[in-house]
Order: C-alpha cells, then structure tokens, then sequence
C-alpha cells in the first residue's frame, strides 16, 4: 500500500497474465478441455489481447494441476474476500482455493505467468491470499494450510508446481503483522521508501522517492553527487545529469547499478508510459512529439500477389515457405500417445540455451561453466 497509489495503464504483459487467468478459470469451471482457444482473440482492459501458445500452456498446466489435486475437496475458483475486520481497503480474489471438510485442510493456489522467478517460501502476497480465504469462513473448522503457486515459464530447481504447508496459527501471526504495517503505511506522513520493492508499483512514475533512488543509482559512489547533495539541480529547468564511464566503474560499482536495475528499468518504463499516454490524450510534452512507427510491408491481396508473381517466372516454391512445427506444439497433437510412442518423441529433439545470462546470486539456476576474463583486467584495458 502506498500513500501515492493511482490507476495504472495496463501493461502486455499485464493483459496476457490476465488472459492465462481468464482460460484457467474457463477450464477449472468447465472441466473441459480449451486448446480450442489458441489464437482467439480477446478483449482485456481495452485491447484486444491474442490467445498464444505460451499463454495457454500457462492455463492448461494450472488447471491440470489443480483438477488432479482436488479429490474430494470443495473447490472455489476466482475466490473473492476481503479483510475488512482489519479495513477496508484490504481485499482481493484468490485464483483457486481447495477446501478438505474430512481433514478441514486448506489449499490455496495461485497462478504466476510471468518468468520472474516467485518464491512461494513465507511469501506475503501467498499468505495474504490465505488468510483472505481464510477470514471467509470464521467458523470452519481450519487445519494445515497450502499454498500452491504454478509458474509454467519460469524454470526452478523445486520445479514449475511449488508449495508450502503452514498451520493456521501462523496465519494468525500473519494477521498481526499485516494489522501493524497497514496502519503504518495508511499514516497521512508515512515515509516513501524506494526499493526492490517497488518493482510492480502502480504508482512508480510519480513517485519523487523512486525518482531519487533513480537518479542515485547512476551518481552515487561514482564521485557526483546524490540528489541529496543536489536539490535544485534536479528540477526540470535544471534537467542535467551526467552519468559515469560504464567501462570505468569497479566490480562492486557494477554490481550496486545491477542490484538496482529491475526498478530503475520499471520506474523508466511507466514514466514513458505515462508520457506516451498523456500525449495520445492530447497533452503536450515538451520536447517531445507522437509520430507513426515505420511502417511494415503486407500484401494487400495474398492469392493476387502470388498470381503475378508467378507470371513474372518466380516458381511457387520459392515464393511459399513451410516449415516442422516445433517440439512444444507436436507435443500437443501427441497428448494421447503411448507411453512408447513418447519415448520415441522426445527422442527427436533437444533443449538448446540461445546462451548465457547474468542473474543474481539468488537465482535458482546452477552457474553455467563459463571461462570469464577478471573484470578488473577488462576495466585496466579500457
């Protein structure tokens, strides 16, 4: 919660998520099966949003997993709740929640399409949903709680299905906690505080603290001063700022810059969204101006352009390009294949790294056995 929030324009990566939700739902409440889907097209938030393989897959492995799971249990998909004995403000849906009466265990599942890595170990986002659901159902009986997150994109050692068991008293430790940062955070003074954090917030591009973590990236340490140190420098009519030699900054400068880039790059990226949004509407942004993007060539008619390209000795062949569909999708048209017939599939391909990566160190991956030349050479040599 931030004293600034304000509606956010929705991002593609937002509507596809949004989409892969709206399939898994479809699936779960239909118990049918939706690889029909693929290519449709749907409207979400506005735009017309397209049904692709990656967004389906994401779909179908939820729900899978959450159908081969459910037993006798109650299931409840798109759960809404709200924490009002807390306040207000405090409520959400949680994509599928499994109820046990005969054990009185509880299984929340969340549904993750986007490929940076969620941890569900003592994640506060998971156990908010948990107690939400929770808070639904005051008088029934509550044993042991699992939290499920399928992420189908994003690879892990503990795999793409991760779980955590925690007994209901520890959703009453959650609640305290949660009580207590609430009030904090809802104080008319509360201190902005930019951070890791504030990677997914909705209020990021008007955020004059994340503007100074921005700007302190690139100057602190560096031998410039911080906007601490600079104040009126950094109004708009004094716009200056002069960032250092990438290739003269030591290892444990790269690696502050680096430890920061996710929220730099997502405070950049809503502020042009912001800009491009506010120029579309007709608000002018000084220095700055909405053009057309270079167009792409299409044909205007397919069957008449192959027609007189053919009379001009061109052979169809070289004109038409086909190609083997690819593993992911082959797999598909093989779901009720034998056991052997699999073997022999898989068989047939291999997973290929485009190459290698920097990540943090907390990223679930093994090293890759790379030969790295000593980083203090590479800055000496420029």
């Amino acid at each position: 919660l931030c004293r600034l929030c304000a509606p956010s324009e929705s991002s593609v990566y937002a509507r596809d998520g949004t989409l892969a939700h709206k399939l898994a739902e479809k699936a779960l409440v239909s118990r049918a099966g939706i690889s029909s889907e693929l290519g449709t097209t749907h409207v979400i938030d506005g735009m017309p949003t397209t049904v692709t393989e990656e967004i389906l897959t994401s779909a179908v492995m939820y729900a899978e997993t959450v159908l081969s799971e459910l037993g006798d249990g109650v299931l409840e998909v798109e759960k809404a709740f709200n924490l009002d004995t807390i306040h207000p403000d405090l409520w959400g849906t949680a994509d599928a929640v499994v109820y046990y009466p005969d054990t009185g265990n509880l299984r929340v599942y969340d549904l993750k399409h986007g490929m940076g890595v969620v941890e569900v170990k003592d994640n506060p986002q998971l156990l908010y949903y948990a107690l939400g659901v929770a808070h639904e159902y005051p008088a029934r009986p509550l044993g042991d709680v699992e939290i499920v997150v399928v992420q189908p994109r994003a690879p892990h050692p503990d795999g793409r299905v991760r779980r955590m068991t925690v007994h209901a008293d520890a959703l009453i430790e959650f609640e305290d906690l949660l009580t207590r940062k609430h009030e904090a955070t809802t104080h008319p003074s509360a201190p902005l505080v930019a951070g890791k954090h504030c990677k997914f917030c909705a209020a990021a591009a008007a955020c004059p603290s994340l503007y100074e973590y921005t700007l302190d990236t690139v100057k602190a340490e560096f031998g410039g001063p911080t906007t601490s140190q600079v104040g009126p420098a950094l109004e708009p009519d004094n716009p200056s700022i002069e960032p250092p030699m990438v290739t003269m900054l030591s290892v444990d400068k790269l690696a502050f810059v680096l430890d920061r880039t996710s929220v730099v790059e997502k405070f950049l990226a809503d502020v042009r969204e912001r800009a491009t949004a506010m120029a579309r509407s007709g608000v002018e942004i000084p220095g700055y101006k909405m053009v057309d993007k270079i167009g792409r060539r299409a044909w205007i008619d397919e069957e008449n352009a192959l027609k007189v390209l053919s009379r001009m000795k061109l052979k169809k062949e070289a004109l038409l390009k086909t190609a083997l569909k690819t593993p992911a999708q082959v797999e598909k048209l093989l779901k009720n294949a034998t056991p052997l017939r699999l073997r022999k599939f898989n068989a047939l391909f291999q997973s290929v790294s485009s190459g290698v990566t920097l990540v943090a160190e907390s990223d679930q991956r093994p090293a890759a056995g790379c030969e790295f030349t000593k980083a203090d050479e590479l800055i000496e040599e420029a």
